[in-house]
């Protein structure tokens, strides 16, 4: 993996920590915190932006524009943002028009990142591109796990997606994923 693909999956886990963290985490924030200086968040979002391809998407393994790694920018762009960055999401929202319903259709993962995007961009994450990314992401709910897509991770990522639209996932998801956390705390893939 280069640094750059290292750096934007980085940034998008920053990027969703940033977005859901108030919301999921704000009895636990302590008093004393002390944010990142606005200049270095901007700093971070320009070099961000600056590797947008002329289609409005960010490059992805294939060394083309990848819907997915375009979705991992997105989130990181408008934590930024929502942090005081000025960005501009003009370009990818066209490239996700465009390009963001035949990601989502390849699992629940790809689909709940889609949705989170899509809401951080100040969209509908129920009506984008033709599709309800939502929809697409909880569609594939394994009665027998009581997990979505293929297990722990996609999982994750529709929780994140339900916290996005300001909803709470189903119960048995949340007693599924309780069951399967190990002694230590995590969970395994």
């Amino acid at each position: 993996m280069s640094i750059r693909q290292t750096v934007v999956r980085f940034l998008f886990v920053l990027g969703v920590a940033l977005i859901l963290g108030p919301t999921l985490v704000a009895a636990q924030a302590t008093p004393e915190a002390s944010p990142i200086s606005g200049d270095r968040i901007q700093l971070g979002a320009d070099w961000i932006l600056s590797q947008e391809a002329a289609d409005g998407g960010w490059i992805g393994f294939n060394g083309t524009s990848d819907a997915g790694t375009t979705i991992d920018a997105v989130l990181a762009l408008a934590a930024a943002r929502n942090a005081g960055a000025t960005v501009d999401l003009t370009n990818a929202q066209t490239f996700l028009e465009a390009n963001g319903a035949a990601y989502a259709q390849t699992g629940s993962g790809a689909a709940a990142k889609l949705t989170m995007a899509v809401v951080a961009m100040g969209l509908d994450g129920r009506n984008f591109a033709g599709i309800d990314p939502l929809g697409l992401a909880t569609a594939d709910y394994n009665i027998d796990t009581k997990l979505y897509g293929n297990g722990v991770y996609d999982t994750g990522l529709v929780l994140l997606a339900y916290g996005s639209l300001g909803r709470s996932a189903p119960g048995v998801i949340i007693d599924s994923l309780d069951k399967l956390q190990i002694s230590d705390g995590s969970w395994a893939f």
